[in-house]
């Protein structure tokens, strides 16, 4: 399975939210954040989404290491449940990740996972756990809306150069870091992801913009080349 089914799958979710908007929100648009909210997709798909205060400990794995519960899918009581023990950010990246599972791998009667923020998307992983990891990474940060919300934000028309202005503008304490980091680092894409001021303006992050971890961000405007090199 490649990139492709994870990509089709958040697209046509997307999709379907943003058709069902006007039955969702009656009186109002809602901001992207919400569209994109994954307990609401759950909801639209017939699935009873619950955000519990903890999912308690499992030995459940390969590793037989024990882990606290981030996230359970139980397709036979069509379930989704997220433990709100862990910052709302993983809540949401693991909650989109269980929503990958759900459309993506039919054969999973039941799972549990452990906290996820999107910054293990490199790593190595299983195969099934990395293609919900980015169906959650497109469905969560669709590349068009980053791109949007990036040049809106700082005021370019592709991808941000870094000079000594730039990089003073995004780290005025220790502007040099960015200026000569090195290209395989995410210093660059951290500093614009997390970025709430900039040329004396001020405004939600991307990554507070849409719902994600800094690291996640990161990792989006990495890979949608958002940051030039050098």
């Amino acid at each position: 399975m490649g990139n492709s089914d994870e990509f089709e799958a958040a697209d046509w979710l997307q999709h379907q939210l943003w058709d069902a908007r006007k039955v969702i929100w009656p009186n109002r648009q809602p901001s992207l954040k919400e569209l994109l909210d994954p307990g609401i997709a759950a909801e639209m798909l017939g699935i009873d989404f619950r955000a519990v205060p903890n999912l308690g400990q499992t030995r459940f794995n390969r590793s037989s290491v024990p882990f606290r519960t981030a996230g359970i899918l139980d397709r036979q009581r069509r379930l989704i449940a997220i433990s709100q023990e862990f910052a709302p950010e993983i809540q949401r990246f693991t909650a989109a990740h269980e929503l990958g599972h759900w459309l993506l791998h039919d054969h999973h009667v039941m799972h549990r996972d452990r906290p996820m923020d999107g910054a293990a998307l490199h790593t190595s992983r299983p195969k099934e756990e990395l293609e919900a990891d980015r169906f959650a990474t497109f469905f969560l940060m669709p590349a068009k809306a980053v791109r949007t919300h990036f040049q809106r934000i700082f005021r370019v028309p592709g991808a941000l150069h870094f000079t000594d202005v730039t990089c003073f503008h995004l780290s005025p304490r220790d502007p040099n870091t960015l200026l000569y980091a090195e290209e395989s680092s995410l210093e660059r894409e951290l500093a614009v992801a997390g970025c709430s001021r900039y040329a004396d303006r001020r405004f939600n992050s991307l990554a507070s913009e849409f719902g994600v971890s800094v690291t996640a961000m990161a990792i989006r405007i990495k890979e949608l080349g958002l940051t030039r090199w050098p």
